[in-house]
């Protein structure tokens, strides 16, 4: 794995030989460890770190994960999840891809800051089959570069990696396939995202943008991304997300994935607490066969009682009208230029029946169209026909 480091010396400026040891294999990649840095391994990833006094460097390698074929957006997600999210970096600048023993390897490094810790983050995301090993350096010294550089040009990738449908199996390490056809029922946790620690809070409906939603199948395996379109054709092969496993033990679980953990601890059946906070994750209530009865609007709570609300009777706008017979009147509830709402014919207005299942709401238009959206209700309260507000595609819909 030959890596340049012009852009990120480069970096390293306006801040402010190595001898090896034996092979070894970590996941997807074979390596020699540097001698002198510390070594950390846990599960799901693998780090060296060395500091002096001119300053520190981290080199993180993760398990390899199940994404896309497509290899740039492959670094475009893992740069966002691990630079951006974590440590706060900007956009990535980007060397030339390459390509070695059929991996196609992305290389973007950026400066970052977050709390005390600063420096310059390199990212260097390799996929091959619709697999992908990221290994990311931090640093805040040019000090530590050769000893990089003669690391990470020793990495040999491994050569056989099938394409999927293969599933790790977390508990026994043994490989199988999945088959999977029907959508397994999912459980939806849900809470209000703290961006300075990363953990969840209660939340009745303010502040939907900063919703977290955590998506569990029935063995434990999760994804930190709601699905917009629901979960009718929603099974373990999805990709483009970040698998992880959430694992429950008497009182005590965690939500595990190759970039997080977050341990809770069980305050009841629909309430989660991180471990050493009073932060909670909410269990939403499964809303099968749910009816409801009354006319939602799409982002704009209180709007009944608004003197000049936007819109006339005849005009296009964000509300769906609902009703207790499994009927509905879609006025333009997803609709994104008003003034001509029928230019994106999938957005477009409509009416028709819909029925509501595994956290799917299922729009049966009558001119032939079926449109699927998430829906669910807030936090661990159960959605009534009368509910004052439900979430439809991870948006707040308000009832009048």
């Amino acid at each position: 794995m030959k890596i340049i480091f012009f852009i990120f010396i480069t970096l390293l400026s306006s801040l402010s030989g190595c001898a090896q040891t034996r092979l070894a294999q970590f996941d997807m990649i074979n390596y020699t460890a540097p001698v002198g840095w510390d070594k950390s391994e846990k599960p799901g990833t693998l780090s060296f770190s060395k500091e002096n006094e001119m300053g520190y460097c981290v080199i993180t390698v993760y398990q390899g994960i199940q994404t896309t074929p497509d290899a740039q957006k492959n670094f475009d997600l893992s740069w966002e999840a691990l630079v951006k999210d974590n440590l706060g970096g900007g956009k990535a600048t980007m060397q030339p891809a390459s390509s070695d023993n059929g991996w196609e390897s992305h290389v973007g490094s950026a400066m970052f800051q977050k709390e005390d810790l600063n420096g310059v983050a390199v990212l260097i995301s390799s996929s091959k089959n619709s697999k992908t090993v990221n290994i990311l350096a931090i640093t805040n010294t040019d000090a530590f570069v050769k000893e990089m550089e003669v690391f990470l040009d020793g990495i040999i990738m491994k050569a056989g990696v099938e394409p999927d449908n293969l599933i790790e199996n977390e508990t026994t390490h043994t490989v199988e396939k999945s088959n999977t056809t029907q959508s397994p029922k999912i459980e939806i946790w849900m809470g209000l995202k703290t961006p300075s620690v990363n953990i969840y809070s209660n939340t009745d409906g303010d502040d939907w943008a900063d919703l977290c939603w955590l998506i569990v199948l029935p063995n434990g395996d999760f994804i930190n991304q709601l699905p917009f379109e629901g979960f009718s054709d929603f099974s373990r092969n999805r990709t483009g997300v970040t698998w992880g496993k959430f694992v429950m033990n008497g009182s005590k679980g965690s939500f595990t994935n190759p970039y997080d953990t977050i341990k809770v601890n069980k305050i009841s059946e629909t309430v989660l607490e991180r471990t050493g906070y009073t932060y909670r994750l909410y269990k939403a209530v499964p809303v099968d066969g749910v009816k409801l009865s009354g006319q939602y609007v799409n982002g704009i709570p209180n709007w009944s009682t608004i003197t000049n609300y936007p819109y006339g009777p005849n005009d296009a706008q964000p509300k769906i009208e609902f009703k207790s017979n499994g009927t509905f009147k879609d006025m333009g509830a997803f609709v994104t230029n008003f003034s001509m709402p029928n230019r994106e014919p999938e957005r477009a207005p409509g009416s028709g029946t819909y029925e509501i299942k595994n956290f799917t709401l299922i729009l049966n238009y009558n001119d032939g169209r079926i449109v699927t959206k998430s829906f669910s209700g807030i936090n661990d309260k159960p959605v009534t026909a009368t509910s004052g507000m439900v979430y439809i595609s991870g948006n707040p819909f308000y009832n009048k």
